[in-house]
């Protein structure tokens, strides 16, 4: 289940005077809740003028790492909680992910070799090098017993992609 943690309609833009506009949700770990979730952003994000390529990598990087999250980090055990936090800047959205999972930064996953033939590549860490290429930046920190991953994507041009050291 996908719930709404803002004030009024699911995928209102709305914000406070001054405010940039924001949506929260909460999900329940499980991945059933990934296409919801995408759905809101896109509906989110149109009236705010969010290019459709931007939502689209958005919902991209987003299912990468909350699936990961919910296979790696919660084992499957739906009984967990997701938050996402969406916040449109003049320039940019910021992503804001943050689960209770086993610490892990995701940015200590080696970029795979994508030169190698494809017999020859080691499982997984597609989905990481995905966010790297798209995000404009991905920087990690453990708050707490929280892990928090921050995305930013621009509205505009092609990916910066820069990790930051948190």
């Amino acid at each position: 289940m996908v719930a709404n943690t803002a004030a009024g309609p699911a995928a209102s833009p709305s914000a406070p005077a001054g405010e940039p506009p924001v949506l929260r949700r909460q999900l329940a770990s499980v991945q059933a809740n990934i296409p919801l979730l995408c759905e809101d952003i896109e509906r989110w994000g149109e009236p705010l003028g969010v290019p459709p390529a931007t939502l689209q990598a958005l919902s991209l990087m987003l299912d990468e790492l909350i699936t990961n999250t919910i296979i790696h980090g919660f084992q499957g055990d739906p009984g967990h909680a997701i938050d996402v936090v969406l916040t449109r800047h003049a320039d940019e959205v910021e992503v804001v992910l943050r689960d209770t999972a086993p610490a892990f930064d995701p940015r200590s996953i080696a970029p795979p070799d994508t030169t190698a033939d494809v017999a020859q590549r080691d499982i997984g860490g597609l989905g990481i090098h995905l966010v790297r290429r798209l995000s404009d930046s991905f920087s990690y920190r453990r708050d707490g017993d929280a892990n928090e991953v921050t995305l930013r994507k621009a509205l505009n041009g092609p990916p910066r992609a820069r990790e930051s050291a948190s």
